[in-house]
């Protein structure tokens, strides 16, 4: 699959050459593939003649992008507009896929599934200057929790 710059996919079915997968805009933009894209480090783009793999997701880029760093910002933006371009033509992503039985199971029993929630790793140097004093959290039923810092600033 193929991630143009406007946000659509081209579903690629068979070994199809760079230079094909972009057409016209050859000079403006280059290919380069998602499993090699680093935090920090420029994109590769892909040779002229080397082939696209069904299965595989690609990423069309503006030729600035050989030039610097991709920055988390750059990153997230990427994977955004991959998630919701796979979406839109019906490929499940990881956090849409369940299993069958266990939709069916957790319906049944009337019960909501427990999902999980990503959020982003700050790491804090130094002393925690900017922490409030450790805090216990209660549920409703009174058992008390582990404590936790609650953080007033994270520099990343």
């Amino acid at each position: 699959m193929v991630m143009d710059l406007d946000g659509t996919m081209a579903r690629l079915e068979a070994p199809v050459a760079a230079r094909v997968a972009l057409g016209g805009d050859a000079y403006s933009c280059f290919v380069c593939g998602a499993d090699e894209l680093d935090y920090g480090a420029p994109a590769r783009a892909m040779g002229d003649d080397e082939a696209l793999q069904p299965g595989q997701l690609y990423f069309v880029l503006p030729v600035s992008a050989l030039r610097r760093p991709l920055s988390g910002h750059d990153m997230a933006a990427l994977a955004v507009k991959a998630s919701a371009a796979l979406s839109s033509i019906g490929v499940p992503t990881s956090s849409a896929t369940r299993r069958k039985d266990d939709r069916d199971g957790a319906a049944a029993s009337g019960k909501r599934r427990r999902t999980s929630r990503v959020a982003p790793l700050a790491v804090v140097s130094g002393i925690d200057a900017h922490a409030t004093p450790l805090m216990a959290k209660t549920r409703k039923c009174g058992r008390r929790r582990a404590c936790v810092r609650r953080l007033s600033v994270a520099s990343e």
